[in-house]
């Protein structure tokens, strides 16, 4: 079956390139004390944070999400270097996606004899996929929170107020204090980067699959992608209404 070898070919090679491209992307701008202002960009990616604070060209700088501060003894009172546990656990459930992918790709050739095990590893590899893209938007802005407070002196130059005030998607401004004690006011923008659009594609696509090619497979059949929108519309009807009120509940909180 052609059309399940070339969606599980594009997750491979989807899931593959992640850690080249940015999970998450702050834009802000912070105000000192004497009223000068400085532009930043933090950008975080699978195993390093990018940072151009202040904001210039070739001015980029790479961090880890590993504290020093963040001892045994802290981590059991508090749970630090929450960032590098998310993204550790996002890349192993992208790698479990890989494997099934790959699995689907073998199983196609011979799509008649084994339409219910591709249903089945079909099934599973979008909800595996699915399943990293929620624990991403649910978790990421508990992960700053959980971190900035233990940040150590490396990691400092960058960071700032706008990892006390985390939202995924949408506008924010904090209050904080600097090394020396000098207060600061940070305006910035939360948005979603390529790697969160990557999997939101392959989901979809996987998604649209499930009825353009998973269940006609099963029932011996050919169908369209037109025609299985058709009859299937109120399912997509419930995706978008669902995005619908997620996007208002985060613009009213």
């Amino acid at each position: 079956n052609n059309s399940i070898q070339l969606m599980a070919l594009v997750c491979i090679i989807s899931f593959i390139v992640i850690p080249e491209f940015s999970w998450l992307n702050v834009n802000g701008t912070r105000t000192e004390s004497d009223g000068s202002e400085i532009n930043f960009q933090i950008e975080h990616y699978t195993f390093i944070l990018q940072h151009n604070y202040p904001l210039v060209e070739n001015g980029t700088n790479v961090l880890g999400y590993t504290s020093s501060e963040c001892t045994s003894e802290v981590d059991n009172i508090h749970n630090c270097n929450y960032r590098a546990s998310l993204f550790n656990t996002l890349d192993s459930i992208l790698s479990i996606s890989i494997i099934l992918c790959f699995m689907l790709i073998l199983l196609a050739f011979r799509a008649e004899k084994y339409r219910r095990i591709i249903a089945i590893i079909f099934t599973l590899t979008l909800v595996v996929t699915m399943s990293s893209l929620l624990i991403f938007t649910a978790l990421i802005d508990n992960a700053l929170e959980a971190d900035e407070p233990l940040i150590d002196t490396r990691q400092s130059v960058g960071s700032g107020c706008w990892m006390s005030s985390p939202i995924i998607w949408g506008n924010g401004n904090c209050v904080g204090t600097d090394n020396n004690g000098d207060i600061y006011s940070e305006e910035f923008t939360f948005s979603p980067g390529t790697t969160f659009y990557l999997i939101l594609t392959c989901t979809s696509t996987l998604f649209l699959g499930l009825f353009t090619t998973i269940e006609p497979l099963l029932e011996s059949r050919k169908i369209s992608w037109t025609e299985s929108m058709r009859n299937n519309w109120q399912v997509f009807a419930i995706i978008a209404i669902m995005i619908f009120l997620w996007r208002v509940n985060v613009l009213i909180t």
